[in-house]
This record gives structure tokens, sequence and C-alpha cells, in this order.
């Protein structure tokens, strides 16, 4: 079972969209699965994206590892493992298969941050904009083919960033909540796969899922 969490807010409401349509037409959820859109600042106007999302609308905004964190109370109730994803992300075909593997291991796709590709008329900055990727579209697609006949496996790490991440409930129910007293955002993340490492936990990206970021 998995409960996926996602946030936005007003500043970043353009990309919302085109992360949730990218996600319910690219994911196969499962009947226990579920998907929380947290509207952080009362922004978010309602679409029929899926019947599998629900609109959590905070009472005032909350830090990066609040909201992670309330999802992760929900998750706990049903011992799910915890998926939680930027709004600002494009989701591929296959992207979530190779991080549906059973084990006591934090999993994360690569984007366009660790991995750059040049096609013949665009390079995929490890920076990019929504025009970017919306004048793209066809690059896009050969890039994905370029990236998933690479046969990639998994890479392990000491830390990786927490853009579009799996934690299974094997890790959170020991390791806890995210520390929100980083405040706004910024290093809650790597604290946390510190945290996970001492834990005696390992960390992968799983190469052969990637996503646009």
């Amino acid at each position: 079972m998995a409960f996926y969490g996602m946030v936005t807010t007003e500043g970043s409401s353009a990309y919302t969209p085109h992360a949730l349509h990218s996600f319910f037409g690219t994911t196969e959820l499962m009947p226990t699965d579920k998907f929380y859109l947290i509207d952080n600042d009362g922004n978010f106007d309602s679409d029929d994206f899926s019947e599998k999302l629900e609109v959590i609308r905070n009472e005032t905004p909350k830090s990066f590892a609040q909201n992670v964190n309330q999802i992760m109370r929900l998750a706990a109730a049903a011992r799910a493992d915890l998926f939680f994803l930027n709004n600002d992300l494009i989701f591929t075909p296959g992207w979530n298969p190779p991080l549906l593997v059973q084990a006591p291991v934090i999993f994360s796709p690569v984007s366009n941050r660790e991995i750059q590709y040049e096609t013949r008329s665009f390079t995929f900055r490890n920076v990019l904009s929504l025009d970017d990727y919306l004048s793209h579209l066809p690059e896009f697609g050969e890039l994905l083919q370029t990236h998933q006949a690479r046969k990639l496996s998994y890479m392990n790490v000491a830390m990786l960033p927490f853009f579009c991440v799996k934690i299974p409930f094997a890790i959170y129910s020991v390791v806890g909540s995210l520390d929100e007293r980083f405040g706004r955002g910024g290093g809650e993340d790597n604290d946390y796969c510190l945290r996970t490492v001492l834990a005696g936990f390992k960390i992968h990206y799983a190469m052969q899922s990637f996503v646009l970021h």
C-alpha cells in the first residue's frame, strides 16, 4: 500500500495541472493507494484529475517538513509506504515500478538534475522552466527513449534531495518524521538521509526511473 503526497502553492500553481495529469496518466495505482494534494495556501482550483485525488487545505501555509509529516501520519495509520512528490515534475511511463521494490530502502528516480541529455535541438539542462518542457515535447519523448534504452539499475548514495522520494513504512516507523526546525524548507532532506543511514538503512537512486524536474 502506498500513500502519495504533493503540495501546490499559489506561486507554483502553473506546474500543478501538468504534474497531476502526467502522474495519473502514467501511474498504475492499487485500490488501497491514496493520493493527497495539499493546497498549502488556498489557491488550488480543483479539476477532475482522478477520483483518487483527495485535497487537503491547510488553514495556514506549512513548511515542507510539516507537509511531508502530515501525509506521513496518514500513511503510518495504514502502515503504508510514503511517496512525496514535487509539483514541478513531469512523470513518465514506467517511472513508478522501479520504486515499488519491497525493501527497507529510500528510493528516488533520477531527473534532468542528475543526468542531462542533449537532443538534436535542445539540451535538457539541470534547471528547466515549464516553457522549456511545453516547447520541446517531441524531444522529451526522444530523451526518455534514450534513457530507458540504457537499462540502468540502482545506485547506492549517502543522500539525495526529496523532490520525488519513496520512504517505506519500515524506515519511517524507525527513523521518525522530518525535522520541522529547518523552517520553510532547506536541509531537512539531508538530515533525514543522515538519520536513515545511521539507523542502518540504505538510500538508492532508481536509475531506470526518470522524471522531468
